[in-house]
């Protein structure tokens, strides 16, 4: 299962975070919650009492995360071998 990344397009740790991610080879899905963005996932994020991103999801778990805590992502996915 993909784990879920809500982020704004300026957030500097958002980015960071994406970045690990896919260094890691973790599969995700990336939800805009700015103001131009998703709506209904920034109402919801408030509902749990998140006030800024970055926010995980990771659906295994269905747990969320606030902030950059590499020790909470999933290990990293191999990498298929070349060839």
């Amino acid at each position: 299962m993909a784990l879920t990344l809500y982020s704004t397009p300026d957030c500097g740790n958002c980015g960071f975070l994406e970045h690990l991610l896919q260094r890691r080879g973790l599969l995700y899905t990336k939800v805009d919650v700015s103001e131009d963005g998703d709506q209904s996932a920034r109402k919801r994020l408030q509902e749990l009492g998140f006030m800024g991103v970055p926010v995980m999801y990771d659906p295994a778990r269905d747990e969320y995360r606030y902030g950059v805590d590499v020790e909470w992502l999933p290990p990293a996915q191999p990498m298929p071998a070349a060839g």
